[in-house]
């Protein structure tokens, strides 16, 4: 589905300004734990009560159009409610899934006059045909790679490995982060610190800090690993990353912070616990 630069001879709700307000930017949730199929439930709001009310009438659906670039797999979900499940077979995909939701019609609909269009369609009628687009939302990026029970473990997207080195070094072009210690400070780090949960905080605000500040910097070089999809993804459904951006280099520090959970304030509060 290409929508880049999409005209279309009638106004749309989601292209430019053809129809306001525009729809809001739609929402997904993972449904966990399934062994054969990816479950997202699909959240859309249109933020237009005419083309709610063309879907109850039955001339319209809520659609969402899957597709994996990786496997070729394409499937397109239709839907009468606002919230619905998309699904698709674990098999079938890998990688960046991409999700187009639309609104579309199902049947003819003559002179079609919707009542939030742009002042230069006022006094128009338009006669639409069954499949025309009607409403054009944001597009969604899933990653099929990611284990979402584990989506906030800093292990998803980081992991420490030993080195022959004298110092330590990352490498990215690996599906996680690797972090490498030299031998010695990695059998320390194995043996005697990482099972103490004590010191968590202490080392997300060192060693996975630093790695991921890097990371973070270097992401847009590595657009198919399963560390930069796992950031991204996060970056896109959770809440803390809403006016935070991986262009701007001056968020990268507070990207990485909401990553690891703030971890500078749990090594602080930690330190003032052993004091008392």
């Amino acid at each position: 589905m290409n929508i880049n630069n999409l005209s279309l001879p009638y106004p749309v709700l989601g292209i430019s300004d053809d129809v306001l307000p525009l729809p809001e930017i739609p929402t997904v949730d993972p449904v966990p734990n399934d062994p054969h199929e990816h479950i997202i439930t699909l959240h859309l709001n249109t933020n237009n009560p005419f083309i709610d009310s063309l879907v109850k009438d039955g001339l319209a659906v809520y659609t969402c159009e899957v597709e994996c670039r990786k496997t070729f797999y394409r499937v397109c979900v239709t839907s009468s409610e606002k919230d619905f499940d998309v699904r698709f077979p674990r098999k079938a995909v890998a990688g960046e899934i991409r999700l187009f939701p639309t609104v579309t019609a199902t049947k003819q609909i003559p002179n079609y006059e919707n009542p939030g269009f742009h002042e230069d369609f006022k006094g128009f009628t338009f006669q639409i045909e069954p499949g025309d687009l009607l409403c054009l939302f944001n597009r969604l990026d899933y990653f099929a790679d990611i284990n979402f029970d584990k989506l906030k473990s800093v292990s998803t997207f980081i992991t420490i490995l030993p080195t022959d080195k004298e110092l330590s070094y990352i490498d990215l072009d690996k599906p996680k982060i690797h972090l490498y210690l030299p031998k010695e400070l990695h059998t320390l780090y194995r043996t005697k610190i990482n099972n103490q949960g004590e010191f968590n905080a202490s080392l997300h605000s060192s060693l996975a800090m630093n790695a991921l500040v890097y990371a973070l910097s270097q992401i847009d070089i590595f657009p198919d690993t399963k560390w930069s999809q796992t950031i991204k993804y996060r970056m896109q459904t959770e809440s803390e990353f809403e006016n935070l951006d991986l262009e701007n280099a001056s968020d990268i520090l507070a990207i990485a912070q909401n990553l690891l959970g703030n971890p500078y304030k749990r090594m602080f509060n930690d330190f003032a616990n052993s004091l008392d």
